[in-house]
């Protein structure tokens, strides 16, 4: 097994060990809504929740990610080569950060966000869940854009 396919094995671990666990629980509040009427949890000051978790969903699945690659590219420029290991925990990192996002798509889902807000978020997450999937594509072309060494 080559050092690309290992990278790529474990950070697609990581990937899924994040993101299903949001994934279920927005899916067993969706069905439960769907066949049950659930109609969402209802607190005092829910309302007030809506905005922030919006704002946090678009700097997890938007923002903090492009921020982590500006600075990860700023401190390597003047490298000939990064490590795979640097790489590697570089994509671990980038992949926390995104997978936050379908986080804030379980807290819109249970408490029953207004549409605006809920969709807002449902999309940063779908984006946030595609970009930063580890393909074969795009860890090879990181690995191409940092001149990975192994």
């Amino acid at each position: 097994m080559t050092n690309e396919e290992l990278l790529r094995r474990r950070l697609r671990t990581s990937y899924f060990a994040l993101a299903t666990p949001a994934a279920a629980a927005v899916l067993a509040i969706e069905l439960l809504r769907e066949f049950r009427g659930f109609e969402g949890v209802n607190l005092p000051g829910k309302l007030a929740l809506e905005v922030p978790v919006f704002v946090l969903a678009a700097a997890t699945g938007l923002a903090l990610p492009i921020l982590y690659r500006a600075l990860f590219v700023s401190v390597h420029r003047k490298h000939m080569h990064v490590s795979i290991d640097l790489l590697y925990r570089y994509e671990y990192n980038t992949i926390i950060l995104a997978m936050l996002t379908p986080y804030s798509a379980f807290v819109a889902s249970l408490f029953a966000f207004e549409a605006f807000y809920a969709a807002g978020i449902y999309l940063f997450t779908l984006y946030a869940a595609y970009f930063y999937y580890p393909s074969r594509r795009r860890i090879e072309s990181e690995m191409r854009i940092f001149r990975v060494q192994s």
